[in-house]
């Protein structure tokens, strides 16, 4: 698993984070390495659905935590087009079964409560119609993080 983790992104792999385990005062200590390594890899965001064992209070400035739901309205609301092009991305690697768009926007409602994000993703594959594996969706020109 790392090993692809790794071919896709060159800074998946944090190492030297175990210092700073222990120092945040988490409610749960099993929790530390975590914030550890968000420090040390640079991230300015946490998705979790373990929110109350991430209070802000106990984090370090700039660095905040996401529900995979508020995450993903977060991206849309930012950069329609860099969410099309990560669920159209994601769909792509699909193949049994194939997922279609639609069916992906329901399962992300469904799973992960992402209502808010649901009408900005169909309008933004409507945007970007052309094909149902995205092919017509330009690939955003800054990175793309975790999803491309």
């Amino acid at each position: 698993m790392f090993a692809v983790l790794e071919s896709r992104f060159d800074d998946a792999l944090v190492v030297n984070w175990e210092p700073h385990e222990g120092t945040f005062g988490l409610p749960d200590p099993d929790d530390e390495h975590v914030v550890a390594a968000a420090v040390v890899g640079g991230a300015d965001t946490i998705v979790t659905q373990n929110l109350r064992d991430f209070p802000a209070d106990h984090l370090p400035d700039g660095l905040s935590v996401r529900s995979a739901a508020q995450f993903a309205a977060d991206t849309v609301a930012v950069s329609p087009e860099t969410a099309v092009f990560a669920l159209r991305t994601m769909l792509s690697r699909y193949r049994n079964p194939v997922v279609a768009e639609e069916d992906a926007l329901k399962i992300l409602v469904s799973r992960y409560r992402v209502w808010a994000s649901a009408p900005p993703f169909r309008a933004g594959v409507k945007a970007h119609a052309g094909g149902s594996r995205g092919r017509a969706c330009p690939r955003p020109d800054y990175p793309v993080g975790l999803f491309g």
